[in-house]
C-alpha cells in the first residue's frame, strides 16, 4: 500500500460502523479522530448512513482502509525449523491448498514473512474467499469510498499473533 498522509480505517459492522482518522506526522501515525454510528440493515439506507458520517467529518476524500470481517478470513500461522528444507513458497503452497480444501469457493492469499528465533523461520498466511472481498470492496465503492487497502479485523490477526507468539502455530478461525 503506497504511504498516505492520512487515511481513514472502516471497520463495517452488521449494526454499526467504526471509523477512525490516521494522520502521518514526519513519519509518526496517529488517531486524530474516531466515530461510531448504528447502522441500518443492507440496502441504500445503509450507504447513505455511511457516507452522511464521512461527509460530515470531511473524511469522503481521504483513502479508506477497509476492514475484512473475521469470520471471513483463516490465518495460519507458519513456523519453518532450520533442518526443513523446503522454502517459505513451497510450504505456504502446501499450506495452501490445505486451507484451500476447506472450501469449494475462490480464494485469495497473503504470506507475510516474520522473524522467529534461532534459525527458524516464520510466517503468517492470511487466506479469504474472494466473494468477501468483493463484498467488502462493493459496499465501499457503493458508499462513495475510495478503498486504498482491505486487511483482515484486528481481533482475528492479535488472536494469531498471540497464539504464535506463545508457541503454538496453527490456524484459527474466527
Amino acid at each position: 500500500m503506497p504511504r498516505y498522509a492520512e487515511a481513514i480505517g472502516l471497520d463495517l459492522g452488521s449494526r454499526s460502523a467504526k471509523v477512525a482518522h490516521v494522520v502521518r506526522r514526519r513519519g509518526v501515525c496517529t488517531v486524530a479522530d474516531t466515530a461510531r454510528i448504528d447502522l441500518p440493515p443492507d440496502g441504500p439506507d445503509r450507504r447513505r448512513a455511511l457516507l452522511r458520517l464521512v461527509e460530515s467529518r470531511g473524511w469522503k476524500d481521504i483513502p479508506c482502509v477497509a476492514v475484512l470481517r473475521g469470520d471471513a478470513l483463516v490465518l495460519r500461522a507458519l513456523d519453518i525449523p532450520p533442518t526443513d528444507p523446503r522454502s517459505l513458497r513451497q510450504v505456504m503452497t502446501v499450506e495452501l491448498k490445505e486451507v484451500e480444501s476447506l472450501s469449494s469457493t475462490e480464494t485469495l492469499s497473503h504470506c507475510a514473512r516474520m522473524p522467529g528465533p534461532n534459525g527458524h523461520r516464520r510466517a503468517l498466511l492470511a487466506v479469504t474467499r474472494s466473494d468477501a472481498v468483493e463484498s467488502v470492496l462493493e459496499t465501499h465503492n457503493e458508499a462513495g469510498l475510495q478503498v486504498a487497502d482491505v486487511v483482515p479485523a484486528g481481533v482475528a490477526l492479535l488472536n494469531t499473533y498471540c497464539r504464535f507468539l506463545n508457541g503454538r502455530p496453527g490456524t484459527v478461525m474466527l
